[in-house]
């Protein structure tokens, strides 16, 4: 599994999935996840995540990066995991990043 930053809009996206997309993310965030996670942001991040998507084999986890700066001006990183199905796979990951001080935000 190698981990590649994914060119930011380099293709067209369903605007349908990306509609559902910001409202999984909204849907599935638990109390105060969402706090400074406007809807550009959901955008964004619902955008960098169908984009590394477009990249995954069958059977193989696409796992991009992409570094950004927030609405206050902090650099941030995000993690983009997709996968066939994987249990726990974000738990794992969330806890190994974790490990290393870093905060892990969302």
């Amino acid at each position: 599994m190698a981990a590649a930053k994914i060119a930011k809009n380099s293709g067209k996206i369903d605007k349908t999935l990306l509609k559902d997309m910001v409202s999984a993310f909204a849907e599935s965030a638990l109390p105060g996840e969402n706090e400074g996670f406007d809807g550009r942001a959901a955008e964004d991040a619902a955008r960098f995540t169908i984009e590394a998507g477009l990249h995954r084999k069958a059977g193989r986890a696409a796992i991009a990066l992409d570094s950004f700066t927030d609405t206050q001006g902090r650099l941030m990183m995000r993690i983009s995991l997709n996968n066939d199905d994987m249990p726990f796979l974000v738990d794992s990951v969330s806890s190994a990043v974790a490990a290393y001080g870093i905060a892990v935000k969302r």
